[in-house]
């Protein structure tokens, strides 16, 4: 990776060799040469519009708006300033307090996937790598690693502000990879969160907030966490490799979209619990315990596979109706002990229906307590194969064990539904 990086050091310098030469005699300023390094340089301090940080270059380089570390760039600049950081590792505990600032690798331009040339490192001290601590900033292609050893100190810290985009970085090595906590107006798209001591994204008291397009990997407890927040949307990520659960949605969370992410390898994929309201399309939730678990809650469950899990597909625990609306249709269901789990649960007519429940490893469903099922224009199967076999009797408890209250499949469909949204 180093040897890449280097590489990449050098065509960068040409290109600015070349680019520079051709603008900055436009623009009245001049070219000062630094060994292999060069950069245009204003002529003034003022209006300054863009800082510099390069930790290594020749000391005559260094003046207002070329300093040494990313807290001098910001220190030196004002509100909607860009501080551009060339590659290096910066042993640093950044605070970000200018409006509309932009912290970027200086070489996100030229390759658009060099998140791991410029290094903020938080040396495991007890602060956060960063902590953003104004409005409307935008951190972009840094790799952000070893915030504190304690469990709940992130890579990235956003309290009470909004406005912000958490764009293409690499977090390894933190506590948490990002933190938000009673703010709003947030992008996290296109990150990846790899090796997380706690939560890779945690969000409590919040609004507004699309988590898109980002890999998160190998945390000790929830790839994603929202507790007490609104207008959430969750979409494209790859979750993965976690102590607890994939995406974890708990307690008083209203308008929340959980669409097209991969989950793999979890307690439960998916948990929607304690007076939400949810809708859960099209994901794929695969190789873990449990599939997604809908607890006091209200979902609309729709298009999404879940299957290979070790114990339940989908685990309903406490939806009373009509205080807990739950709506489950169009999704493939298969190859988990128990397809649906059900505890204390009702599920009314037409609100589980059109779904594919096959290839149960032990129970198609199964009940605890008093649960009322409807469970109509299912497919479970080709019932043609075993309708009239002898034992029959013992197939059918063998899929369909006794449940403490009312189950009810037919009308059950012939045929498999299509559950493909497209």
């Amino acid at each position: 990776m180093r040897k890449n990086l280097v590489k990449k050091g050098l065509v960068l310098g040409i290109i600015i060799l070349f680019v520079g030469a051709s603008v900055v005699p436009c623009i009245g300023g001049t070219i000062e040469n630094m060994g292999s390094k060069e950069y245009a340089k204003p002529k003034s301090t003022l209006n300054r519009g863009t800082i510099y940080v390069d930790d290594d270059a020749d000391p005559s380089w260094y003046d207002a708006t070329h300093v040494k570390t990313i807290k001098e760039g910001i220190n030196n600049a004002t509100e909607k300033d860009t501080v551009s950081v060339y590659n290096g590792t910066y042993y640093e505990n950044v605070v970000i307090d200018k409006e509309g600032l932009i912290l970027k690798s200086a070489g996100e331009d030229m390759f658009g996937n060099d998140s791991e040339g410029s290094i903020i490192d938080g040396q495991e001290i007890e602060n956060y790598v960063i902590d953003i601590d104004s409005n409307n900033i935008t951190i972009n292609h840094f790799t952000i690693q070893n915030s504190s050893i304690k469990s709940d100190v992130p890579g990235i810290r956003i309290s009470g502000t909004g406005g912000h985009n958490i764009i293409n970085n690499f977090f390894t090595d933190n506590s948490r990879g990002i933190y938000c906590t009673d703010s709003s107006d947030l992008i996290i798209d296109n990150n990846i969160i790899f090796n997380t001591r706690n939560r890779g994204i945690y969000c409590r008291n919040s609004n507004k907030i699309t988590i898109s397009n980002n890999i998160i990997d190998d945390t000790g407890n929830d790839t994603i966490y929202c507790t007490n927040s609104d207008i959430i949307t969750i979409e494209n990520n790859i979750l993965s490799n976690t102590g607890h659960h994939g995406v974890n949605i708990f307690n008083n969370c209203i308008d929340i979209k959980i669409l097209n992410n991969i989950v793999s390898n979890y307690i439960f994929g998916i948990v929607i619990e304690k007076e939400v309201t949810a809708e859960v399309y099209n994901n794929t939730v695969m190789f873990g315990k449990n599939g997604i678990l809908l607890q006091t809650s209200s979902a609309i469950v729709t298009y999404n596979q879940i299957y290979n899990n070790e114990l339940s597909g989908i685990w309903l625990f406490d939806i009373q109706f009509p205080t807990h609306i739950v709506k489950i249709k169009r999704n493939i269901i298969s190859d988990n002990k128990f397809n649906i789990a059900a505890k204390n649960s009702i599920i009314e007519k037409k609100n589980c229906r059109e779904n594919n429940i096959i290839n149960e490893t032990e129970y198609a469903v199964i009940g605890y307590e008093t649960s009322n099922l409807y469970l109509q224009h299912n497919y479970w199967g080709n019932k043609d194969n075993y309708w009239d076999l002898p034992d029959f009797k013992n197939y059918w408890q063998a899929r369909f064990p006794y449940l403490p209250g009312l189950i009810i499949l037919f009308p059950w469909s012939d045929h498999e539904w299509d559950c493909d949204p497209n």
